[in-house]
């Protein structure tokens, strides 16, 4: 059973979905999120669902999840867990920042050539 065909149905039923057939079922990654983070937070991992599902990022999600464990293991939340996937997804961000590094180390070589160019006179 897919438990992402049932979801329209727990948002209706959030009882339900602890005890239905699919997630007895489910991935045991889904089943381990649910029984650490998410017990009486039906709701949210109701939406953490959806995020999977939409996305079919799984494992992004269990990455994000490894990462705010390091960081704060008390505040694993649907949003924080999204906020981390959506900041994984910009693929230039490291190329923005050597483009930034570089041009800053241009602006600095510029301005060191300023500083200690000798004209007739000025000394």
């Amino acid at each position: 059973m897919d438990i992402y065909h049932y979801l329209k149905t727990f948002e209706k039923k959030r009882g339900a979905l602890i005890q239905s057939q699919c997630m007895k079922q489910a991935p045991t990654h889904i089943k381990n999120i649910y029984h650490h983070y998410y017990i009486k937070k039906e709701k949210d991992f109701i939406a953490l669902l959806h995020f999977i599902k939409e996305n079919g990022n799984l494992e992004d999600v269990l990455a994000a999840i490894e990462y705010l464990k390091k960081i704060r293991s008390n505040r694993i939340s649907t949003e924080s867990i999204q906020f981390i996937c959506e900041q994984s997804d910009e693929p230039n961000a490291s190329t923005d920042y050597d483009d930034i590094a570089k041009q800053a180390e241009a602006n600095l070589k510029a301005y060191q050539k300023l500083f200690y160019t000798t004209e007739k006179g000025v000394m």
